[in-house]
């Protein structure tokens, strides 16, 4: 770059650029096959790095209302004399960007590593690439991390060293929005700067560089308050796994973690062993989507075993999570970074964390985590929306494909883990592509055959099952998707748009969809059995939504005060009119219609299935208990909003009672409302074994899916 450049560069900001040139990155290098490690060895090995005395610790948090670590890290690279070194994961936040392109265009050389993720999406990587390139052609020099290993190995490292000499590291990604969330770093100074050198030059140089030689060795610090030690995940070390199984089993008094995931079983394991050995054990969780389904299984856990489990109260307003990755041992000894408390983060990715012995910062951090114990937690999981998530990019037949293919996971292969990746997802694919609409159907015999016996999958029959479904229902007239394939509408925005349109019509929809309901069925003993029980059928089932939480379903058939997360607009809402749990009911039956045609299920069979999933949700609120005492007034029946587990059960008692034959006349009715949950039944999992309880099955699971439609 020449002087005039330069001079041209320093008078524009980075958010000023929008032609910028290609970035140009140098080629990793390989890794030497004698430095790779069996797993096998990982686990006997120590910690590569000791503890080093003499260093000066500052914690710094944000969230809240705080941002302590933005403006520290920009004073940081502001003063920076030779040389700044930056690995992070995210990088978007326009001031810290601005701040490293001025710093490399002033003579500072600029080393900047960061993941080779595109971005989060379409949109995020061409602004990822805008970035990126305002950089370089500032003088800042960039490369990407190289990664190796299984898929979805990411470089999830998030420190920064300038002059050699003083280091920021934690948990906090760069991005515009970062600050907002409850994240926390660590400033420090001291000798464990070189110890962090060294994973950054060591990264640096797997991606191709150089080492910006003569800094000075970083020393003592006069004003050290702890001990330190970096510990890293990579391809041939696990050591933050070591250091924090080693604290959490070495704890004496008490534990205490800010996460936004916890998910490995090992250290729900040791913490459950903490707590019975008398260790007061707390823990502090995210409530945000998609993460908080994975933290709830875990805070059950934990609280099975009388741990405290506490969800961070976010501010809904500013969209923020718990992004923190902190644990605190006794009172001197806390474990922060980059790493989340799952199997990627402590087994898969490139981490970085520290671990710090000291009486003032663990004191310190212990101060902090007691005052959101106290004042910025929540005891119960709030249900929070996904405010990032859009719907997928993929054609609505492979994302069908995708949803059955973790159905004949779940339902027939439990316990076996099978991702929708590689030859799975490809044999899926394979067989949508060969879908022919004229030929035989494919044959689920080969499910029902191979339940409990993952070893005896053939897989290319299996997929060929999925891809058939997918196809087909594909091909239904007025099966579609909401937002369409590849929108980037907020899932949230989209679905809460689509609620509260639905709610203002549907009430007025209820006689014509239970109409259609009987009009269904030819048989005219079963019609008029079926008309008869919807006559009967409680109050909550005309007026509740198909969704007790608003979570699941498609978004017209749930009630918008559940949806909706701003208490005060909930408050707005007049009382929910109902209808959506009798159009999930008229849509489970009007798939199952076409599924018993695609099967070649006729006659009396046929309109027993109709009748049965036309029923199938009509206790979905009730008890047996609150059934059995109101059969002589069905409308009387106690409803309650939570959805009833066994409710298949319920229903199945409830026609039977009902009957006028005593229950002979329903008795295949029964079967198939009682068991319509397939593997999600209660108590007991009944995985269909015959083509008419897959039949029922399968057609409540696909109008089930929250962005799937079909028109009735």
């Amino acid at each position: 770059m020449n002087i005039g450049d330069m001079n041209l560069m320093h008078s524009v900001r980075m958010t000023d650029i929008q032609n910028p040139p290609q970035i140009m990155a140098k080629k990793p290098k390989p890794k030497e096959a004698e430095d790779k490690v069996e797993l096998s060895d990982m686990k006997s090995l120590p910690p590569k790095y000791e503890m080093t005395d003499g260093n000066y610790v500052e914690p710094l948090e944000t969230g809240g209302g705080k941002d302590q670590i933005v403006p520290k890290l920009v004073g940081m690279i502001e003063g920076a004399d030779t040389a700044v070194q930056v690995q992070m994961y995210r990088l978007g936040h326009n001031k810290i960007v601005d701040v490293l392109a001025d710093q490399a265009r002033h003579g500072v050389k600029v080393q900047v590593l960061l993941d080779p993720s595109d971005g989060y999406n379409e949109a995020d990587a061409v602004d990822q690439k805008r970035i990126q390139d305002y950089l370089t052609k500032s003088g800042v020099e960039i490369l990407k991390y190289p990664i190796e290993g299984p898929a979805g190995k990411i470089d999830h490292v998030k420190m920064l060293i300038v002059d050699g000499n003083s280091l920021l590291i934690g948990g906090m990604n760069w991005d515009q929005h970062s600050p907002t969330n409850k994240d926390f770093d660590v400033f420090i100074r001291g000798p464990v700067v070189g110890q962090a050198r060294d994973v950054f030059n060591n990264d640096w140089n797997l991606a191709g560089g150089h080492e910006i030689p003569g800094l000075p060795a970083p020393k003592p610090q006069p004003d050290a308050n702890a001990q330190v030690r970096m510990a890293t995940t990579e391809v041939d070390r696990k050591d933050i796994n070591t250091v924090l199984q080693d604290n959490i089993n070495k704890a004496q008094k008490s534990i205490k973690m800010e996460a936004f995931s916890l998910a490995d079983k090992t250290t729900i394991a040791n913490l459950i062993a903490a707590k019975e050995r008398g260790v007061d054990v707390r823990v502090i969780l995210d409530p945000n989507k998609p993460i908080a389904f994975v933290n709830k299984k875990s805070a059950d856990q934990l609280a099975a075993h009388g741990i405290d489990v506490k969800w961070r109260k976010v501010d809904v307003e500013q969209r923020e999570k718990l992004h923190a990755k902190l644990a605190m041992f006794d009172d001197d000894k806390v474990i922060l970074g980059s790493c989340n408390f799952t199997h990627n983060g402590l087994e898969v990715n490139h981490e970085a964390d520290v671990e710090v012995i000291s009486k003032s910062v663990g004191r310190g951090f212990n101060t902090l985590f007691d005052e959101h114990w106290q004042n910025e937690s929540v005891d119960k999981m709030p249900f929070l929306a996904d405010y990032n998530e859009t719907v997928d990019s993929a054609p609505v037949k492979q994302q069908m494909g995708k949803e059955l293919f973790r159905y004949a996971t779940e339902v027939y292969h439990t316990g076996k883990k099978r991702n929708w990746t590689g030859k799975n997802k490809e044999a899926v694919l394979d067989a949508i592509e060969k879908y022919d609409k004229t030929k035989q159907p494919a044959n689920p015999e080969t499910l029902f055959k191979n339940s409990g016996n993952p070893e005896e999958i053939d897989l290319g029959q299996e997929m060929e099952v999925v891809g058939d479904l997918s196809s087909f229902v594909n091909d239904i007239p007025g099966f579609k998707m909401n937002p369409q394939p590849g929108d980037t509408t907020p899932l949230y925005d989209a679905r809460l748009k689509i609620c509260e349109t639905a709610a203002k019509d549907l009430p007025g929809r209820i006689p014509k969809l239970i109409d259609d309901m009987v009009a269904s069925i030819q048989d005219p003993q079963i019609k008029a059995f079926t008309k008869e029980a919807l006559s009967k059928a409680p109050e909550g089932f005309f007026k509740a939504p198909s969704s007790a939480t608003g979570k699941y379903h498609p978004a017209d058939e749930v009630d918008p005060a559940d949806m909706n997360t701003d208490t005060n607009a909930k408050a707005e809402y007049p009382k929910y009119g109902g209808g959506g749990l009798v159009l999930h009911s008229r849509r489970v039956q009007s798939m199952a219609e076409k599924l018993c045609d695609h099967y070649g299920v006729k006659g009396k069979e046929k309109d027993e299935m109709l009748c049965a999933m036309a029923l199938h949700d009509v206790m979905k609120g009730v008890t047996m208990e609150d059934m059995k005492a109101g059969v002589e007034d069905s409308k009387s029946i106690v409803w309650n909003k939570t959805t009833t587990p066994n409710h298949g059960e319920v229903a199945a008692e409830w026609i039977k009672a009902i009957d006028p034959t005593g229950g002979k006349m329903t008795k295949n009715i029964q079967n198939l409302v009682a068991n319509h949950m397939s593997i999600w039944n209660d108590p007991e999992p009944t995985p269909p074994k015959d083509i008419r309880n897959f039949i029922a099955s399968m057609s409540d699971y696909t109008v089930s899916q929250n962005n799937f439609y079909l028109d009735v």
